[in-house]
């Protein structure tokens, strides 16, 4: 009776792992035409300067929208992340969650937002595990689609193109300085250069 049950409840598992496989490749099927349709799902709750409309698109809340244009306007005018960050804790602005804990990273992600410019970019990540549906980020794996013009813009698009050209910008220089020389001088007056990778 015991190795019965056991057979009988593996069984039943087996059915409804194979069952939830089945919806969830239904669904990424779904979900992977409309992006090819150019549909856009949006998720406004963690954006500042966005909230959704009644008809589910985001419609632009000016007081947030002037801080979007704020970080953007120091960023171009040569400030770092880590100071734009510690400028806008400094003024007492809040972010999306009414705190104002600001970091050099969430800086970041409001200056790579394609959303503030008006597109959209589509499965920027997907699930690899149906029945843990643990998400990754979108490397290449899967194709990407952009839907331009798809909501009203916070940020023109020549300001979103010129922080984009910046950031790959400053991106390239510290990589560059990644790789440091040091210059040793040894007694006697002998001068050697190391390469030293940080």
């Amino acid at each position: 009776m015991t190795m019965n049950s056991e057979f009988i409840i593996s069984l039943y598992g087996s059915f409804a792992q194979a069952e939830s496989e089945s919806i969830s490749k239904n669904v990424t099927w779904g979900v992977e035409k409309s992006f090819k349709e150019g549909k856009v799902k949006y998720s406004l709750d963690k954006m500042l300067g966005f909230r959704r409309g009644e008809d589910g698109k985001p419609v632009i809340v000016e007081e947030e929208a002037e801080i979007v244009r704020y970080i953007y306007k120091l960023y171009l005018d040569g400030l770092s992340l880590k100071r734009i960050a510690r400028r806008l804790r400094d003024e007492g602005i809040k972010k999306w969650n009414g705190t104002t804990d600001w970091t050099a990273v969430t800086v970041y992600g409001i200056l790579k937002n394609e959303k503030y410019a008006g597109d959209a970019v589509l499965q920027k990540t997907y699930t690899v595990d149906c029945i843990l549906h643990k998400q990754v980020k979108n490397n290449g794996e899967k194709d990407k689609y952009i839907v331009y013009d798809c909501h009203p813009a916070i940020i023109e698009r020549d300001t979103y193109n010129r922080v984009q050209q910046e950031l790959a910008r400053r991106g390239s220089i510290r990589k560059r300085s990644d790789k440091s020389e040091v210059q040793i001088i040894f007694k006697g007056g002998f001068e050697m250069n190391v390469k030293i990778d940080r």
